[in-house]
């Protein structure tokens, strides 16, 4: 999956009464058009459980180098609205050089697979594509040069402008509960500047969400018409989580906080005895505080329910 993964947050989870002890790993991905959150994959350490456990599956796209075996092929072409061959693209990410403007990627089983080709001036698009197990797949990709999206981006309780946060689209319609994901530069985001002003150039037409990113606030979702150009959108502050840590501890500890679908994190070191995490949607989370002081290993501490409102400050002390 080294193809598709950006980075990774890897979460223990323990309760000393319950006897639940199980280890998850949340994995966040990049995003322009192309949400790819998965669920938490959860490893059983022999440890009682629960009911109260998330799902054991990992959902995604296999297609790309990483499959060992494909259960077959894709073939493909990307085309321009006027039917010209697309001769340098981009493939989930993956840049392609093909005189004819074609492409070919394995899958692993059969199901959906979901391909997300952009290439220089012209929209990012995601394909769907159903495939079956023993039988290749033939898909030609139209790229339009899409539209331009201008706005501006303030905040909920001052209404001034923010500055520096990212911005971009997905596919994906606002709902309620929605998870983040990880805005990138390098897949198409764009910064808002000194006044929060944005402009989006290249945005497939019909995407139905902006997406708005700053550290400080939580990501907002906001629904985009068919055809769209301007719009003005309020970022929260969210909440924040903050507590003091008794001493002695380790040179080095990281508090950790996972929503409990793995959706949403938040990281940070604890310095001075002190950690203070913001910008947190509301839900019920797991705060865990790390020994990083190690070369290599990471090493559970501490760790403790904690229920997030939508905005207002938390203290959560630990012992």
């Amino acid at each position: 999956m080294e193809a598709l993964i950006s980075r990774f947050v890897l979460r223990a989870r323990f309760t000393r009464g319950a006897g639940e002890c199980y280890l998850g790993i949340v994995f966040r991905h990049h995003v322009r058009g192309r949400l790819r959150g998965l669920p938490l994959l959860v490893l059983d350490l022999g440890c009682a459980t629960t009911s109260k456990r998330p799902s054991q599956t990992i959902a995604g796209s296999v297609a790309g180098p990483h499959v060992r075996k494909p259960a077959g092929w894709i073939h493909g072409r990307v085309v321009t609205e006027d039917g010209k061959s697309v001769q340098s693209f981009t493939l989930d990410g993956k840049r392609i050089e093909s005189p004819l403007g074609t492409f070919d990627v394995p899958f692993g089983a059969t199901g959906t697979e979901r391909l997300v080709v952009g290439a220089p001036n012209l929209a990012f698009t995601a394909k769907l594509l159903s495939v079956r197990a023993g039988a290749d797949a033939e898909v030609t990709v139209v790229l339009t040069p899409g539209r331009s999206i201008r706005g501006r981006v303030v905040a909920t309780s001052s209404h001034q402008g923010v500055a520096d946060a990212l911005v971009d689209v997905t596919e994906k319609p606002v709902k309620e509960g929605h998870g983040e994901v990880e805005l990138s530069e390098e897949w198409g985001a764009v910064r808002t500047g000194p006044t929060g002003l944005f402009e989006l150039s290249h945005v497939e037409t019909g995407v139905p969400t902006l997406l708005v990113s700053h550290e400080g606030f939580a990501q907002g979702w906001f629904p985009l018409g068919a055809t769209q150009s301007e719009i003005a959108v309020e970022l929260s502050e969210g909440a924040i989580l903050t507590g003091t840590v008794k001493p002695p501890t380790p040179d080095c500890v990281e508090a950790l906080l996972v929503r409990e679908d793995g959706a949403v994190t938040r990281q940070t070191l604890v310095e001075a005895g002190v950690y203070r995490l913001s910008g947190i949607p509301p839900g019920e989370y797991f705060l865990t505080l790390w020994d990083r002081s190690g070369p290599e290993t990471y090493h559970p501490l501490w760790g403790t329910s904690v229920t997030i409102p939508g905005r207002g400050t938390i203290t959560r002390n630990v012992p």
